[in-house]
């Protein structure tokens, strides 16, 4: 077919990217267009509302085509002061009709690349890892629930590792946006551990350690205003 070339190397486009949130321990979810007309609430409040979800930052991988009413949602939710990212380019189609670049007029185009994702999502990045070194883990997938005011992440490694007879403890540094008190969670037998915490303006940080097969199970409590920490 003419165009199996063009899909297969959008599909593959669309796994890197994937790749990359994953690995960038960015929580995010999927939005199927063909849905998107019977679970799109408002942005009123300036975040995209789709089912019992929002959002407040709407990436869009390259797409040949788009729908006439996700475009709508997307413009609608950019009026309102919501974040629209074009990955790489603006389709080129809507409705399989031939577009103008115009009616992708509202958002921000941002490179198809690596660094560049990860940094335009910064602002939205609730929580990062690093190890001692300063680096990304690379090798963690991780999840995110809001529970009222407080917050569980959910931090697992992805990847195989090499097995060795004598395993250590890889240091990990936890930076969250705003003022928590952090207690970990064993899955095992449902042990929990205050973890030290140290809070500078609206950020809480916190050490933590796991072996190649560990998992981190952490809720967040917020902290009321006031409290020292």
């Amino acid at each position: 077919e003419p165009t199996a070339v063009i899909r297969d190397s959008m599909e593959e486009a669309f796994a890197r990217l994937a790749e990359w949130l994953l690995w960038d321990l960015t929580d995010f979810d999927y939005i199927c267009e063909s849905q998107l007309p019977r679970l799109y609430g408002s942005c009123d409040d300036g975040r995209f509302h789709v089912g019992q979800m929002a959002y407040s930052v709407i990436l869009v991988p390259h797409l040949r085509t788009m729908r006439r009413t996700t475009l709508k949602c997307l413009r609608e939710f950019a009026d309102q002061g919501g974040a629209v990212l074009w990955l790489g380019d603006v389709p080129e189609y809507v409705d399989a009709e031939p577009a103008s670049r115009d009616q992708f007029s509202f958002g921000r185009r941002i490179p198809f690349d690596k660094a560049a994702v990860s940094r335009e999502l910064d602002p939205w990045r609730l929580f990062t890892v690093r190890t001692e070194l300063g680096e990304r883990p690379g090798d963690l997938v991780s999840q995110v629930r809001e529970d009222g005011e407080d917050l569980w992440i959910f931090l697992a490694h992805g990847k195989k590792t090499e097995r060795t007879s004598d395993p250590r403890q890889k240091p990990l540094i936890l930076q969250i946006k705003g003022r928590y008190d952090v207690v970990r969670y064993d899955a095992m037998d449902g042990e929990r551990e205050e973890q030290e915490t140290e809070c500078s303006g609206d950020a809480t940080r916190c050490r933590l350690s796991c072996f190649e097969d560990d998992s981190i199970l952490l809720r967040l409590r917020a902290r009321k205003r006031g409290e020292e920490g």
